[in-house]
This record gives structure tokens, C-alpha cells and sequence, in this order.
């Protein structure tokens, strides 16, 4: 069961394949890019939340 549970976590958040790596990677180069600060602000003022979801487990989840 443990095992289970940390290849879900690897393969779901930590892996640099998983769709949270590829989030992160992507809403880094938007924080990033001149042209996407000079429309929204200082990168540290945007935010990105992801997609919607029903899932309690994933909304609890910080993403960035």
C-alpha cells in the first residue's frame, strides 16, 4: 500500500514529467517573459491557478 501511494505521488506531483512539473515549468517562463510583465504586472504579482476541478484533494493541493 505505502509503495503505491509514493509512486502516485512521484508519478502525479514530483516527477519532472508529471502535469504539475509541466505547470510549473510553464507558468515560470510566463512570469519570466518581458512581454507577459509589461500586460500583467511584476511577476510576483501573477498569479496562476490551473484548471477547476471537484476534487477536494486537488484543490488542497498548492501548485508554484
Amino acid at each position: 500500500m505505502t509503495g503505491g501511494v509514493a509512486t502516485f505521488l512521484y508519478l502525479e506531483v514530483f516527477s519532472s514529467d508529471s502535469k504539475t512539473s509541466h505547470f510549473n515549468r510553464a507558468f515560470d517562463h510566463v512570469r519570466k517573459d518581458s512581454r507577459c510583465t509589461e500586460l500583467l504586472g511584476p511577476g510576483k504579482s501573477i498569479k496562476a491557478y490551473g484548471e477547476p476541478t471537484w476534487n477536494k484533494w486537488a484543490r488542497a493541493r498548492p501548485i508554484a
